[in-house]
């Protein structure tokens, strides 16, 4: 990797980790906690049907679906992600030790 190279890699790590303010109504904020939360099953079965698509195999032993189990690694990663966020919004409501490891 040559120096520019490097600095674009840099420049961005720290994008994705910097931080934005959001401003809602305790509507809106409420409302994006809801949503959040009502849609954890879908997200879970999503993740379990792809993980089940990523098992199957054709004779040759290659996979059914080429991307099933890159899918279940996104769908199980953006649960953890969007439950995360939750956390975040709810944390003033939430005792300690959920709110520990944000």
């Amino acid at each position: 990797m040559d120096e520019k190279e490097k600095q674009q890699d840099q420049a961005m790590k720290e994008f994705l980790v910097r931080k934005r303010s959001v401003t809602l109504t305790e509507k809106e904020w409420g409302d994006l906690s809801t949503y959040i939360l009502i849609t954890t099953e879908y997200r879970k079965k999503e993740q379990k049907a792809w993980r089940k698509l990523a098992e199957e195999k054709q004779p040759d032993g290659t996979p059914m679906v080429p991307h099933a189990a890159d899918n279940a690694a996104f769908w199980k990663d953006m649960d953890r992600k969007l439950d995360r966020i939750r956390r975040i919004i709810e944390a003033p409501y939430l005792p300690p030790e959920e709110v520990a490891d944000l």
